[in-house]
């Protein structure tokens, strides 16, 4: 079945669901949007070590949103998505099933604000939301 998925796979629509979450998350933690609240609520604010770092954490969320964006075109294809409403249905339930459940999970644990936590998972659930539609869609 992953063989068949494999010579199947529309890789372009992939790479461009992969950019699109990526940007996504690049409005979504931008003053724009949720920048502001979203460094309130940290623990402590972003470090100039962190900073410097920015360059190489950028690279492996995109390799995540790579891999996420992968198994979200899998599924779509094993469930035949063609349209706008399953494959928004395919994006919440992966978004809310492994996003929000995980994060949800580990960010009680580390005793982190609800606002926090929501604006985290927002991100996920919208990109991937998005991912799932444009996989779907282009055939």
């Amino acid at each position: 079945m992953l063989k068949d998925f494999f010579d199947h796979a529309n890789w372009l629509a992939i790479f461009v669901a992969t950019l699109v979450y990526f940007v996504v998350g690049a409005l979504w933690y931008s003053p724009i949007l949720f920048a502001k609240i979203w460094v309130s609520l940290l623990p402590s604010p972003p470090s100039e070590e962190d900073k410097k770092r920015m360059p190489m954490l950028m690279v492996f969320t995109l390799i995540g949103n790579f891999a996420a964006v992968f198994a979200i075109a899998f599924f779509a294809w094993i469930m035949a998505c063609g349209t706008v409403v399953p494959a928004l249905k395919l994006g919440l339930f992966v978004s809310l099933c492994f996003c929000a459940t995980v994060m949800g999970i580990n960010m009680m644990y580390e005793k982190r604000p609800l606002k926090l936590m929501m604006i985290n998972i927002g991100y996920h659930v919208v990109g991937i939301c998005a991912a799932a539609v444009i996989v779907a869609l282009w055939k």
